[in-house]
């Protein structure tokens, strides 16, 4: 598996999948225990379901076997994990939001 550093430091992206007429993706994330994402938003629905570790959505701590939809349009505050993560992620390009 081929992984890349993806936007802020600790998040590593491996896709899987890229549909560029809907500019979607299928990809595994892996975050390692601290890493953040930035406040963004998505243009389609966001799932993901949690392999390993733990994340916090919107206030919503996941572990692993959990999955988590967020509609199209949906601005995510920053999202986190403590002891790191590997989550299976279909969801659009992001754009940071402020």
């Amino acid at each position: 598996r081929t992984w890349r550093q993806s936007g802020p430091q600790g998040v590593e992206l491996s896709p899987l999948f890229t549909d560029p007429i809907r500019q979607t993706m299928t990809a595994l994330v892996r975050m390692a225990p601290g890493a953040r994402l930035p406040r963004h938003r998505h243009v389609t629905d966001e799932q993901f379901y949690m392999l390993e570790g733990d994340g916090n959505v919107q206030g919503q701590v996941l572990q692993t076997g959990d999955y988590y939809l967020a509609a199209a349009g949906t601005v995510h505050d920053i999202t986190y994990t403590d002891r790191g993560c590997l989550f299976l992620l279909l969801a659009s390009h992001v754009a940071v939001v402020p």
